[in-house]
């Protein structure tokens, strides 16, 4: 169980202990930092539907230090930070890596922290097995994903999925510094 750290508030019920998380949240800051799975995709995706229907078209930050997860949960995200009628702003904290790289890559304005590091890399497959033809199926699902995220990093980069490909064939890891002058994020942050 991860401790929730708490701020002391006051209140007419005297001095009240309330989660950090819900504090950012009355100032439209979301956090993820956990492997994202569909009960962090749940959570962060409830969280921005609701700042934007609570302050529609206002920004809302998205703070990242996330491993990464599974793909169809970092999609569902994607998905909401697109729709959802707001500016959100990515900032990564310390590390994006594999689907949170792409959901970084999804914000509408992305910042980093002076020694926070993007790291992408082609889609893992999570196992398998079967029959020659679910095999087949399952490489050609994974070979479609592998397209749709290097579309992602190629729109929001410049790059073109080809040059994406390559980059992506290992673990690349990108600097603050390289990411800024790479178009992987809009600015380096230099002050909270």
């Amino acid at each position: 169980m991860n401790y929730i750290p708490c701020v002391q508030k006051e209140s007419s019920m005297g001095i009240q202990c309330v989660p950090i998380t819900d504090e950012l949240l009355l100032h439209r800051v979301v956090q993820l930092d956990d492997a994202i799975d569909a009960a962090t995709a749940s959570i962060i995706n409830g969280q921005i539907r609701h700042l934007a229907a609570a302050g529609p078209g206002q920004p809302i930050t998205l703070l990242i230090n996330s491993p990464g997860g599974e793909i169809s949960s970092g999609l569902a995200i994607v998905d909401t930070i697109r729709l959802c009628g707001c500016p959100v702003i990515g900032v990564c904290t310390g590390v994006a890596a594999s689907m949170a790289a792409i959901i970084f890559e999804a914000c509408s304005k992305r910042q980093m922290l002076p020694h926070a590091e993007i790291m992408i890399h082609d889609p893992a497959t999570t196992g398998g097995g079967g029959t020659a033809l679910s095999v087949a199926d399952q490489c050609r699902r994974l070979m479609d994903k592998r397209d749709l995220l290097a579309d992602i990093l190629a729109e929001r980069t410049g790059f073109n999925r080809s040059q994406i490909q390559l980059m992506t064939e290992k673990d690349f890891w990108i600097s603050a510094q390289r990411a800024v002058k790479e178009n992987f994020a809009d600015e380096i942050l230099t002050s909270l």
